[in-house]
């Protein structure tokens, strides 16, 4: 299950999550990032820091009080996220305390876009690197939820798997709330065909909303943005570009923002690396 399972809750709510390791041979520990931790440093989930990694068959159980915000949490051990260990922590405040809630309608829990690199291996079979087969640390691929397809670039080959599915009515406004959950530290940049976004928060806390057209993030960042469904009922292309060192191999992925009662699938051409959806001002 790529990502992990996905905790919601309220602002101020006491979390409690049991941690079982049945990983053979493995230790893990378990990272919230962008919780502040007040009081309860112990359960930041930093191995041999904050406190010793869970042994296999061990349970530990880390508990928390959540601050408003889009979070995520991740293995904090080894190469375990690379490999798929995390999922988002999304903490909700009451309306009256979100300066920006004025500007959207919708907050729903299915409108969380985690972003993710993706090697065709474990991570641990590749790193700290190799000298002659598949050489360099760059991702083959990128994830969107965990979903998503890729193309060899050897046989042009291309996996039928699914695209992640977002879900918009007409006329309303929605707030998007996206997680940079990358192991690599090259900058991603997600575009969405047809529509702009204004960022009314960076790294869970509330900023001035600014309209883009663009989002390049970098990991461990977290954007929420609105999207204001005001174009033809339709499909339209979401498009996930790595740069930097994951441009080398022109990683990029896709998914639909699609409006409901219309199609599935988008009119126009998937866009590619190099002929992607138009861009403008970036965050």
């Amino acid at each position: 299950m790529i990502p992990g399972p996905s905790i919601q809750v309220c602002e101020n709510d006491k979390v409690v999550i049991d941690v079982e390791n049945h990983m053979e041979g493995m230790e893990v520990t378990i990272h919230w990032h962008g919780i502040w931790q007040r009081g309860s440093q112990y359960y930041d989930g930093v191995p041999f820091v904050t406190q010793c990694p869970i042994q296999q068959g061990n349970t530990f159980r880390y508990q928390w009080t959540g601050n408003a915000g889009t979070h995520f949490w991740h293995a904090h051990t080894g190469l375990q996220k690379l490999d798929g260990l995390y999922g988002s922590v999304i903490v909700r405040q009451p309306p009256s305390r979100d300066p920006n809630s004025h500007l959207y309608d919708f907050d729903l829990t299915t409108h969380i876009m985690l972003i993710s690199d993706w090697l065709h291996e474990d991570a641990a079979e590749r790193y700290p690197g190799r000298l002659a087969v598949n050489t360099g640390q760059d991702p083959e691929s990128m994830l969107i939820n965990g979903k998503g397809q890729f193309r060899d670039p050897n046989t042009g080959f291309m996996t039928n798997t699914p695209l992640e599915i977002f879900t918009i009515t007409p006329g309303r406004r929605y707030r998007f709330r996206m997680i940079n959950a990358f192991a690599s530290v090259c900058p991603a940049q997600v575009t969405i065909e047809g529509h702009g976004m204004t960022v009314i928060s960076t790294d869970g806390e509330p900023v001035h909303p600014v309209n883009v057209n663009t989002i390049i993030s970098f990991s461990g960042e977290r954007y929420d943005f609105i999207i204001t469904a005001d174009q033809p009922v339709g499909a339209y292309w979401i498009q996930l570009r790595g740069l930097g060192e994951c441009g080398i191999r022109r990683a990029q992925q896709l998914a639909i923002l699609r409006y409901a009662r219309g199609p599935y699938q988008p009119s126009s051409s998937p866009p590619t690396y190099d002929v992607g959806i138009p861009q403008g001002v970036v965050s």
